[in-house]
């Protein structure tokens, strides 16, 4: 058996080698995000959306922090005014850019907001703007501040 001499030498094989070795080594540009935070909090804000559709205001504190900024008794508050002052509600977010910063994640989110009054029959509109900010804990997610107009409020 006889050898090729050109392939004794090292720079005929040293170099489709590397072009080997760094086409191996080599990995995506940028790593594509993992969707289960955006999921998650998407998930958070659809919860809270449904429960205040059905005036469910113990379901809808579930889903907020104890710490929730300005004032947790508040925004319980404003609930119950809703739930007296109004039926037949119904809330639409459309959600926007996700932000995510040390043991937090946003939402911004465009609402609009209708309901019938209790005492007049007639009905409501609003409209607003709004960036949700929920404080990871864990597994869990629960609303910590609501950035702008307050979709929950009279």
């Amino acid at each position: 058996m006889t050898f090729n001499k050109s392939f004794l030498r090292p720079a005929a094989w040293i170099a489709p080698a590397a072009v080997l070795v760094f086409w191996a080594c080599a990995g995506p540009e940028f790593p594509p995000p993992p969707d289960a935070p955006g999921q998650a909090v998407l998930d958070a804000a659809d919860r809270l959306r449904s429960a205040f559709e059905r005036a469910d205001r113990l379901a809808f504190m579930a889903e907020v922090d104890m710490d929730f900024r300005p004032s947790r008794n508040r925004l319980e508050q404003s609930l119950i005014d809703v739930s007296l002052r109004a039926r037949d509600v119904r809330l639409q977010m459309m959600p926007g850019e996700r932000s995510h910063g040390p043991g937090e994640t946003g939402l911004a989110l465009r609402w609009y907001r209708t309901w019938v009054l209790q005492n007049t029959n007639q009905m409501e509109r609003k409209e607003g703007s709004a960036a949700l900010v929920f404080r990871i804990n864990g597994a869990t997610m629960r609303l910590a501040r609501i950035e702008g107009e307050n979709p929950f409020e009279p």
